[in-house]
């Protein structure tokens, strides 16, 4: 594991290269990563540790502040006094600094001693639009993220950008969204097809069909993307079976039922945001031609 670590250091750093940025150099990226994945073999009152590490210079944490900064915007606090971060000292940090919400502060001395030194707060929304929560936030505005997600587990980020990772023992270097590809797109379109079609006529607009039918793909991904999630934080294993059409005798399945929820809540999901915009746009409409009526009429 040791090569693997020293492997991912060089890959994340040549990344962070190639985005313009000078700091973390290799070597501080590798003691990070290191301490990040010895962090996730160690347990703490019986849990096994996850968390994350946001490298950030204390005297300028956020490279590219928004123009206006909102109330929820993710925000650097210090601590009193900054510590050494240690293995041992990380476990404890990771425990109370919520995962969901929080990610401690790390930077580099001259001595290439990584110190911690506050916590990043507001990370909800990033968090729930990596896990298909919400469609929009805030990502974290530190130089690089280091999460630990689980035993031998970690992974690398600069805002949502993956740089590189550790999974089940081998390196990744690159995030590819499965359910996107040409093959998947085909064989869900041809599902979603015809509910495409009736949310048409209800709107009486044919010409949108194939939008409807991208956003009703996009629903399916999302919701399938979800049970995924769900599916590893749980960890008792397993998979999901995608097929066109199953195959039940090579299938052994102890308690089959059906779950139309899913479908039924997909497509009024659909309708309803097809409909919305439709009032949207007729209520802009009427309220211009009111307004050029006035116009006229002084």
């Amino acid at each position: 594991m040791p090569d693997l670590v020293d492997r991912l250091a060089y890959q994340v750093a040549s990344r962070i290269r190639e985005l313009g940025f000078d700091e973390p150099n290799r070597r501080v990226v590798g003691i990070l990563l290191e301490i990040a994945y010895l962090g996730t073999l160690r347990s703490e009152e019986g849990r096994f540790v996850k968390g994350s590490l946001t490298f950030a210079n204390p005297k300028r944490p956020d490279v590219e502040p928004p123009f206006i900064r909102r109330a929820d915007y993710p925000a650097f606090t210090k601590f009193e006094s900054p510590e050494i971060l240690t293995v041992q000292t990380l476990v404890k940090l990771a425990r109370a600094v919520d995962r969901w919400s929080g990610s401690i502060a790390v930077y580099a001395t001259r001595r290439y001693e990584i110190v911690a030194w506050g916590v990043v707060d507001q990370l909800v929304q990033q968090n729930a639009r990596w896990h298909r929560e919400a469609d929009a936030g805030f990502a974290n505005p530190g130089l690089l993220t280091v999460t630990m997600d689980g035993i031998g587990d970690i992974s690398a980020y600069h805002g949502d950008l993956f740089l590189g990772g550790l999974k089940a023992q081998a390196l990744v270097t690159r995030e590819n969204n499965a359910l996107v590809s040409k093959i998947v797109f085909e064989y869900g379109s041809n599902a979603l097809a015809p509910f495409a079609t009736a949310i048409a006529r209800v709107l009486d607009d044919d010409e949108r069909e194939a939008e409807i039918l991208e956003d009703l793909f996009r629903m399916w991904v999302t919701s399938i993307a979800r049970l995924c999630i769900g599916l590893r934080q749980r960890g008792t294993g397993g998979a999901f079976l995608l097929t066109p059409k199953p195959i039940k005798r090579n299938l052994q399945v102890g308690h089959p039922f059906t779950y139309p929820r899913l479908r039924d809540s997909a497509v009024l999901r659909v309708l309803d945001e097809q409909h919305l915009s439709d009032v949207e746009h007729a209520e802009r409409a009427f309220a211009n031609k009111a307004a050029q009526c006035q116009q006229t009429w002084c």
